[in-house]
């Protein structure tokens, strides 16, 4: 390999091995309540939180009671601390009706790791029932439920179990719920279902029954969307753009497994409330830059863990950033700092099919390309590209971080920011069968900003104007989009939000005006506005506030608010 030129990095990498020898699990001992762990090397006692989920409460937020910390001082590998299950169900705790019938009860470990100096949580659920007053522990779903896909007729359905059960899903219209279906699911620690059958622009219910289970049960709705080209009954179509949850900086439960919790469930959660027919989440959700892949799929499953939230009644479309990475990394040049050369992982375990495997998007995009260098397949755009239809609004997710490389002059794969040919033959074909089909309003979202405003100027889509390659691929994808009429493109990777009307003001070639939006405010650490930058005198709204926006479309036209966690408008403007 030829002389890599130094590359600098701002932040730290996060550490590639595990913390957890064993996974945290939560298991029921006669009438103790027993959570325990192993971590990889010794650590020092730790705490735990206990509580319950309020059942009234439709974002199923934990709510914690009670806190315990393991006896001792000595560093130990192996950890555990045990709870009667008397405790959960004194009558001056007992806000779950847990005494009668049993349910879910849950358990938070917060450990510390001396390698980060940083600590380590872990969120747990139980389930457990009484038969002749004998506390018996039941399956239960340990991560979601959650809705996706959901279309006309049909939606998909997915959950894990903490141990392997048989389930049956029931399901149907909340305004015929005699109508409604059974699905039997085989013994098996999760699974994605399609729930078919359904009609358009209606309220549907469902309810995840694991075997045994009669208490703690929790019933879900969600909405379907209008026919193709037509609008809903109440005349809009709302949507979320959001992204950039990796961990921010204030430590705790704002850098949880590689997220920021806090900031994903309260911004769902206002989005949610605001109104929203579905979410766009435009990529890194997660610090990634890993070489394991069970680190990488464990931050991805913190994230779900986050969005559990809202996701089992709010279909959520996720997409890939730049830190959705795993990467194969080689040596460095001697007195390289920062990060060393790496490109997106080689064989089955890429970033890219790891991440479809984690999460359940549309499966319409276009074929991986052919590795121009031949000594590889190139990762799939399964569930990373695609699009989809919500009535007369057609949306369609692109991955301009696809299959990267630090130096791809010496690694092969694609600079960040690159779009291949693929993509854009695809997203060029994809428009226009939707406005044959009657789309009225097309939005994209991806994650790296061809109009970087702050933070992002040397990298993205721009690399400060310096690289021909990537100033052609930034035309022919604005071109495309020019020539569809699309209302809005949508971005993160600058964490903060910037509003820019791509119009003539920034030269002849845009005499097509298209709305560059970027929403980066889901908790990464802030940047700043850039005012060398050759559009910035005319971006017009920019904020570091941390925020969602969202998107309301009716036949009089696209408003757009950009709103914090307080349900606080920073922003608000017709996209005309």
């Amino acid at each position: 390999m030829k002389t890599l030129a130094i590359l600098t990095l701002l932040i730290a990498l996060p550490a590639s091995a595990a913390f957890f020898a064993e996974e945290p699990s939560l298991v029921l001992d006669g009438e103790e309540v027993v959570l325990s762990w192993t971590t990889e090397s010794e650590t020092p006692p730790a705490r735990a939180s206990f509580g319950i989920e309020v059942p009234e409460d439709p974002f199923r937020s934990p709510r914690w009671r009670y806190s315990a910390r393991e006896k001792g001082d000595s560093l130990r590998s192996r950890h555990e601390l045990r709870r009667h299950l008397g405790w959960w169900e004194h009558p001056v705790l007992d806000a779950a009706g847990l005494a009668e019938a049993g349910g879910i009860i849950l358990a938070r470990v917060e450990a510390w790791d001396p390698r980060s100096k940083a600590l380590r949580y872990r969120e747990l659920r139980m389930a457990y029932g009484r038969q002749d007053s004998v506390a018996l522990q039941l399956p239960c779903i340990s991560r979601g439920p959650w809705i996706d896909r959901v279309t006309t007729d049909d939606a998909w359905l997915s959950w894990t179990l903490d141990r392997p059960a048989k389930v049956t899903v029931e399901y149907g219209s909340t305004f015929r719920r005699m109508a409604w279906k059974r699905i039997e699911v085989d013994t098996a620690l999760g699974a994605e279902i399609r729930l078919e059958g359904l009609r358009a622009d209606e309220e549907f219910g469902y309810r995840v029954v694991p075997e045994g289970r009669k208490s703690g049960l929790r019933s879900f709705t969600f909405h379907t969307p209008p026919e193709l080209g037509t609008w809903p009954a109440d005349g809009t179509v709302t949507f979320a753009f959001l992204s950039d949850s990796r961990a921010g900086a204030g430590g705790g439960i704002e850098a949880v497994e590689g997220t920021n919790r806090q900031m994903i469930r309260s911004l769902l959660s206002a989005a949610d409330m605001s109104g929203v027919d579905f979410v766009c989440f435009g990529g890194d959700l997660i610090d990634g830059y890993v070489d394991d892949p069970g680190v990488y799929t464990r931050q991805l499953e913190s994230w779900k863990k986050a969005a559990e939230c809202v996701g089992g009644h709010l279909p959520i479309y996720e997409g890939m950033g730049n830190h959705e990475m795993l990467a194969d990394f080689f040596p460095a040049d001697e007195g390289q700092k920062g990060k060393p050369p790496f490109r997106d992982r080689a064989g089955d375990e890429n970033s890219e099919s790891l991440f479809a495997a984690a999460f359940v998007n549309p499966e319409n995009g276009p074929e991986a390309p052919l590795d121009a260098s031949g000594k590889r397949e190139s990762p799939p755009f399964k569930e990373n590209v695609y699009s989809f239809d919500w009535g007369p609004v057609h949306v369609v997710a692109m991955n301009n971080d696809y299959d990267v490389a630090s130096h791809p002059e010496d690694l092969g794969g694609f600079r960040e920011g690159s779009i291949p040919d693929e993509q854009l033959d695809w997203l060029d074909a994809d428009l226009s069968a939707a406005r044959k089909r009657g789309a009225q309003e097309i939005f994209i979202f991806a994650h790296e900003p061809p109009f970087p405003c702050g933070g992002h100027a040397g990298d993205g889509m721009w690399w400060n104007g310096e690289r021909p390659e990537m100033l052609a691929v930034r035309r022919r994808f604005w071109n495309i989009l020019q020539s569809y009429g699309v209302r809005a493109a949508m971005f993160g990777d600058e964490h903060n939000y910037s509003a820019l009307r791509v119009d003539t003001r920034l030269g002849d070639e845009y005499q097509q005006p298209v709305w560059h939006i970027v929403s980066g405010g889901v908790g990464a650490p802030y940047y700043a506005k850039d005012e060398s930058l050759p559009w910035a005198a005319h971006v017009d709204a920019f904020s570091t506030i941390q925020h969602f926006c969202r998107i309301e479309v009716s036949a009089e036209g696209v408003i757009l608010s950009a709103i914090d966690a307080h349900g606080r408008v920073i922003d608000r403007r017709p996209l005309n």
